[in-house]
């Protein structure tokens, strides 16, 4: 029992020596590799959050236009109506949905005689 609890302390031991070697990898990566040319960051930050504000308007009026259009439009117009371009099968198995009915085929039907 002894040598088990030593093999999952020394496994644990190692997943979290692996770990942190792959942390201070990703760190040093991310300091290679960043810009350095930024004199003033919070300029940056500023333009970013106008940009977001324009963004999130742009979008706010978008979402209202749509609403307002809807809110006028008829939704089933009298030249398409939902039974016009539907097959008589179709129709029957929509009748069977609304009404709760059994789908019968044929071939039940056959049986059941």
């Amino acid at each position: 029992m002894e040598e088990v609890i030593s093999i999952s302390v020394l496994g644990a031991g190692l997943v979290f020596l692996g770990l942190t070697l792959l942390w201070f990898m990703m760190d040093g990566l991310v300091r290679l590799t960043t810009n350095k040319n930024s004199v003033n960051p919070s300029i940056d930050v500023e333009k970013d959050n106008t940009q977001d504000k324009a963004e999130s308007n742009k979008h706010k009026a978008a979402a209202v236009a749509v609403s307002v259009a809807l809110q006028n439009a008829p939704f089933l117009s009298q030249e398409h109506s939902p039974n016009s371009q539907q097959t008589p099968w179709q129709i029957v198995h929509r009748y069977s949905q609304l009404h709760n009915l059994p789908q019968q085929s044929d071939v039940s039907k056959r049986k059941m005689e």
